[in-house]
């Protein structure tokens, strides 16, 4: 019984020390919930974080930023990439408001911030942009009297367009590479004459109107080839002050083969344009030659091209130059005009 006692005063005791508010209390309580709610905004950035004017209830968005700051959408972004917190933004932007220093603001909350890599390197470039511009810069005659304003693409490419062509206005390079040709593209479709290159779209036809049969295999094959590139019109750069005029410039295949335009003899011949040799080989293509006169972009070994020490001389014309096949020990003489002279083989056959 005694026991039992213990056990319900106890009880009784436990209860006592636990406080009840009232029901005014309670209803108080709950009144101040309903008033001030917890938003994620408040719950996240603690009072401190918050300037003396700014509202948690506030939502943070970028779009929130531009409408009330009057500021563009890439500048927050860029400000965000540099690592600050949108919050921040928003605090730096309203304390600008009321007279102070939105860097100042940034600057205490972010001290020892180190700079972003893209936009370090994004300055070096605009720098190194900014450097090229004075070098060379991208207003023509026709801009600076009319100021028009430039594209976009204009302002992009157009001072790095002079940059790599330097003190010419046209690609140099571009026009030696201009005459070089294979014999057939790599890849094409068509019949057994004419063919379609599947690279430069060009039309290819072949005919052999005869053949002379020679000594131990030394044929000689007349074979004319059309060629669509060929039948173009010639591009050509003049040097210097001229009147504008037009005009048309014959091909050196059209006035060495006169055949018809685009047509050729299968024949190999040199030919010099713009100060720069290039050598058509029959059956192989067009390729550059070096100013030693050697060879240039053909990918085997089996042709070696350069000055001959044989004396050939065929009416009148001296042979210069010499193309030698390796493989089957046949040689192609030229004249100091680039014209095949004669055609010779290891055993001493001669066509000429």
């Amino acid at each position: 019984m005694k026991r039992w006692v213990s056990t319900l005063l106890a009880i009784i005791l436990t209860l006592a020390s636990v406080p009840f508010a009232s029901a005014q209390e309670a209803e108080q309580f709950i009144d101040r919930g309903l008033n001030n709610p917890t938003t994620v905004t408040s719950a996240v950035y603690e009072s401190q974080e918050t300037t003396e004017n700014f509202n948690p209830e506030d939502l943070i968005t970028v779009s929130t930023l531009t409408e009330k700051f009057h500021v563009t959408r890439e500048w927050v972004v860029r400000e965000m990439i540099k690592g600050y917190g949108l919050h921040h933004i928003y605090q730096g932007l309203q304390l600008r408001e009321q007279g102070g220093s939105y860097e100042d603001f940034i600057a205490s909350k972010y001290p020892n911030l180190p700079p972003n890599p893209l936009l370090l390197a994004e300055q070096k470039m605009e720098e190194a942009l900014s450097v090229t511009e004075q070098d060379y810069p991208s207003n023509t005659v026709t801009e600076s009297v009319y100021n028009r304003n430039l594209s976009v693409t204009e302002s992009t490419y157009d001072y790095r367009a002079k940059a790599l062509l330097g003190e010419k206005n046209y690609d140099e390079l571009a026009l030696k590479k201009l005459p070089l040709t294979l014999d057939q593209a790599p890849y094409s479709v068509g019949a057994e004459e004419a063919n379609i290159s599947t690279i430069d779209g060009s039309l290819r036809i072949e005919v052999t109107d005869m053949i002379v049969t020679g000594v131990n295999g030394l044929d000689f094959e007349l074979r004319r080839i059309y060629d669509s590139t060929r039948a173009k019109d010639n591009i050509f750069v003049k040097e210097g002050t001229y009147a504008l005029s037009n005009e048309t410039e014959k091909t050196f295949e059209e006035s060495y083969f006169p055949i018809g335009n685009g047509w050729i003899w299968d024949i190999s011949y040199m030919n010099k344009k713009n100060g720069q040799w290039y050598i058509y080989i029959a059956g192989v293509g067009t390729f550059m030659l070096s100013e030693n006169m050697n060879l240039m972009g053909y990918p085997w070994r089996n042709l070696v091209f350069g000055e001959t020490s044989d004396i050939v001389e065929v009416s009148g014309a001296r042979a210069i130059y010499e193309l030698t096949d390796i493989q089957n020990g046949r040689k192609q003489y030229f004249d100091r005009d680039g014209k095949l002279i004669q055609i010779r083989d290891r055993l001493g056959n001669k066509i000429k």
